[in-house]
């Protein structure tokens, strides 16, 4: 009969085989090893609890957006220009409606491969390379790149609908169109053009929110108020699905339109002028400036030959770009504002005036004018043979007597007998009649590039030419010749400060946004002013300007020939101002290589005292 074992006899001590060790019933850890557990299991709930911290509150907004961006999608919508109006309200640069390409790069596939298939399908569709594509894509900034431009609403909506909303839309965008007349209204040196963000300019504009793809003033008006035009995009914010396609508007801030700006410049006038130019020079460089007497307000501004700004549209025709950026008579050059010449025989009145002014001569005082001056091996012509005979102030300037301003200004050196010994006022008081009358320096007009011109001087002429200053230095200079240097802004406000008996004003071209702005007193006596003003309304009534007296009005002015060089034409300069009795405008007008100043430049200045004439009452 089997015993049973009692429970106690097997599991107390007195049941264990005393060759068996006790047994051990407790923790198996020590407490060291638990206390270490304990910390590493702390540490690892601690930083996920500051990991949670810093996404849950911290970094809430950031990861926010980025939740956002990635249902939603932001469309930069462009700014319309501001429009450019000439003084009666006519537009000269407005905006056309055209469409836009974007394509979204972080919307792309991220596969090298598919990107390739996407960026070449999208290629296809726009007749565009792929390799093009993608780098202009890399060269882009923003969350949307435009990779086609200018484009029809016929030519919009088929894209509309084959493109893969996805990555890619068709946007309207607003483009610069320019009412010249083709080219024919001489605006585009004044008005400039607009052209993309260059990779030099983005640097530079980036932090004002401009974007890569952003159009900006280059050249003229559209460059110097580039921050009154421009306005300021919008953006429009909806939400996509998993396709890329439009599901939901989320908001839409409306794009601002940039502020018109109104010019002073009559688009009348100007045309009336590219009529004249092309009638009295046509082939030839040059510039015409008409000023407001009473303002400083410009009438007209025109450098020829010109351009049409619209051949520099976001799609324009680079073959014909390049034609007219290698075109040898510069077209893109301002010769009214940035063109530097010799200023021939209109320099003659602004010295007369100052030498009046200073009692170096008076009113009666006359030279004897027998052809021109021989001193030592030099000889300093007339331009009349034989000479002009006795002569005062008032011929010199009417009949443009060279000799008379060589012996005023430069003095006569030698006892000879050929004349009496002279001294002449002087070539450091010559140098400051032309700064006091605004030469050698800008004029302040609010376009870009302006030169100041260039008054020359005997400490010049030995640092730079190494030469000493001779008298027939001072010659050259008491006629506009030699290294003196004007541009044909200067000469048109010279002018009309002479004609306001030195009242005169800063030019400027943008009477929306500009006050006026009186230029400091000169210091001429009346005197000075009134004798030299009737001496230019001789050179009108029997003088070197007589080809303006049939005019319907009273005009005074004085013509100009300006050497610059032995073996090419001299450059035909005029300068005057109208009504006599009361100026209201002045004007200086040069042709490039057109022979004497009572040639095609007086011609010119008719053409425009007439067109005054008829609308005078208009200004």
């Amino acid at each position: 009969m089997n015993r049973q074992t009692p429970f106690e006899e097997v599991y107390t001590p007195s049941g264990i085989a005393p060759e068996r060790s006790a047994l051990y019933i407790g923790p198996t850890l020590s407490r060291r090893r638990i206390l270490v557990l304990s910390m590493v299991i702390a540490a690892v709930f601690g930083l996920f609890g500051v990991r949670s911290f810093q996404l849950a509150v911290l970094e809430h907004d950031a990861w926010q957006r980025q939740a956002s961006r990635n249902r939603t999608r932001a469309i930069v919508l462009p700014a319309a220009r501001g429009e450019i109006r000439d003084r009666n309200g006519t537009i000269l640069a407005t905006n056309t409606p055209k469409f836009a390409v974007v394509v979204f790069p972080d919307e792309l596939p991220k596969d090298p491969t598919d990107r390739a298939v996407a960026l070449e399908k999208i290629g296809k569709q726009l007749n565009v390379d792929s390799a093009e594509l993608a780098r202009t894509l890399s060269e882009g900034s923003g969350d949307s790149v435009i990779v086609e431009d200018s484009l029809t609403r016929e030519q919009a909506l088929p894209l509309m609908s084959s493109l893969s909303p996805a990555y890619t839309s068709v946007l309207f965008r607003p483009e610069r169109e320019y009412r010249d007349g083709n080219g024919q209204m001489l605006l585009g040196n004044f008005l400039g053009f607009t052209g993309r963000v260059g990779k030099a300019e983005y640097t530079q504009r980036a932090v004002l929110g401009y974007r890569f793809d952003d159009l900006l003033g280059k050249q003229g008006v559209e460059k110097a108020y580039e921050t009154t035009l421009r306005g300021s995009h919008g953006e429009l914010v909806y939400e996509v699905g998993a396709d890329g396609s439009i599901q939901t508007e989320i908001s839409q801030t409306p794009a601002r339109a940039g502020a018109d700006v109104m010019l002073t410049i009559d688009a009348g006038l100007q045309q009336h002028i590219a009529r004249a130019i092309a009638r009295f020079a046509p082939g030839k460089n040059g510039a015409v400036v008409v000023v407001d007497t009473n303002s400083g307000a410009l009438r007209a501004l025109v450098s020829f030959p010109d351009y049409s700004p619209n051949l520099f549209s976001v799609n324009s025709d680079p073959k014909r770009v390049a034609l007219l950026l290698n075109d040898p008579r510069q077209p893109l050059f301002s010769r009214a504002v940035s063109g530097q010449y010799p200023s021939g025989s209109t320099m003659k009145p602004f010295f007369a005036i100052g030498a009046l002014s200073d009692g170096v001569i008076g009113a009666t005082t006359t030279i004897m004018s027998r052809g021109g001056i021989r001193v030592a091996d030099s000889f300093f012509p007339d331009w009349k043979a034989g000479g002009h005979g006795r002569t005062n102030v008032s011929k010199a300037i009417a009949q443009s007597v060279n000799s008379f301003f060589y012996l005023v200004m430069g003095g006569y050196p030698l006892s000879d007998g050929q004349y009496p010994l002279r001294k002449g006022l002087g070539v450091e008081r010559m140098g400051n009649i032309a700064k006091t009358f605004g030469f050698g320096a800008l004029t302040g007009i609010d376009l870009p590039s302006e030169q100041p011109g260039f008054i020359p001087t005997p400490e010049w002429k030995k640092n730079i030419k190494k030469e000493r200053w001779y008298i027939g230095d001072t010659y050259h200079l008491a006629i506009g010749q030699g290294d003196l240097l004007v541009t044909p802004v200067q000469l048109a406000a010279a002018t009309a400060r002479l004609a306001n008996n030195g009242r005169g004003y800063r030019p400027f071209i943008v009477e929306s946004v500009r006050e006026l702005q009186p230029l400091l007193p000169m210091g001429f006596t009346p005197e000075s002013f009134r004798i030299v003003k009737e001496a230019m309304r001789e050179a009108v009534t029997h003088g070197s300007a007589r080809a303006l007296a049939n005019l319907s009005i009273a005009v005074a002015g004085k013509t100009g020939t300006a050497q610059w060089h032995t073996r090419r034409p001299a450059h035909s300069w005029f300068i005057g101002y109208a009504p006599y009795q009361k100026p209201e405008i002045a004007l200086s007008v040069l042709v490039e290589e057109g022979g004497e100043g009572s040639g095609p430049a007086l011609s010119i200045a008719k053409e425009i005292f007439q067109w005054y004439a008829q609308h005078q009452s208009e200004l």
